[in-house]
């Protein structure tokens, strides 16, 4: 029995050789993959007992399965990172190309570069900026990106997620209830997301630190540059607003 599993083992290793050569795998991968998958093969028909022989091939098939989705996704991301270098080329050949630039957002999207792809989209609805399709592509892709960056409640009439501010509902159009825990929170949020607030609380984590690692005297010299520092960008921020 400890034959077959050699050989199944030996069958692993030429399989995950073979994933290496083109690329689909790194070395520590091939590696990892080689050590674990040879040592259950030989493990399923080495073992003595049912239930041992059983444990090392249910572990064996789920890494198979894996292994198998891992190969599929590898090789689904290859395949759109051809064609990201061939919609590249077109772009460079004609910058105005507006299929090119769409379909190299979708390639982005695909392997889930979600920042490039809406930047690649955005380029190419300032050539053609009246193709409603590619608009409501856009704004999907914005508010996914919204709801990655950003805090979510989700709405109890309609149970879709929506980002931690929002009144209404993006799909429902009803008001968004918080609870009141939550209400606290979400003004908390606000008020720190305020770039004043950020300025002062900035300032008083650098005091503290000044104070707990400097001598009086110079964490009091410090505080007094870091304040002037502070008030200068806050006039500099003000008059930008104006």
């Amino acid at each position: 029995m400890v034959v077959f599993g050699i050989i199944a083992a030996f069958a692993v290793f030429c399989l995950v050789v073979n994933w290496w050569t083109h690329g689909l795998v790194s070395g520590t991968e091939a590696a990892i993959l080689i050590a674990v998958f040879g040592g259950l093969a030989v493990g399923v028909f080495a073992a003595d007992g049912v239930w041992a022989r059983a444990g090392a091939l249910a572990v064996l098939v789920v890494l198979c399965f894996w292994m198998v989705q891992k190969h599929l996704k590898d090789t689904a991301k290859r395949y759109y990172l051809d064609k990201i270098r061939v919609y590249e080329a077109a772009i460079q050949a004609d910058p105005r190309n507006f299929a090119a630039r769409s379909a190299l957002a979708s390639a982005y999207y695909a392997i889930g570069d979600l920042d490039t792809a809406i930047s690649a989209l955005e380029i190419a609805l300032s050539i053609s900026p009246k193709l409603i399709k590619e608009q409501k592509l856009l704004l999907q892709w914005q508010r996914e990106r919204s709801l990655r960056d950003n805090p979510t409640i989700v709405c109890k009439v309609c149970r879709t997620q929506n980002v931690w501010g929002e009144t209404l509902c993006y799909t429902c159009r009803q008001p968004i209830a918080y609870p009141d825990r939550a209400a606290w929170i979400n003004r908390i949020s606000v008020c720190i997301r305020n770039r004043y607030v950020l300025m002062s609380l900035l300032v008083m984590l650098i005091s503290a630190a000044a104070l707990f690692l400097l001598p009086v005297y110079q964490a009091a010299a410090f505080i007094m540059c870091c304040l002037l520092a502070a008030i200068g960008w806050i006039i500099l921020i003000s008059s930008g607003e104006n």
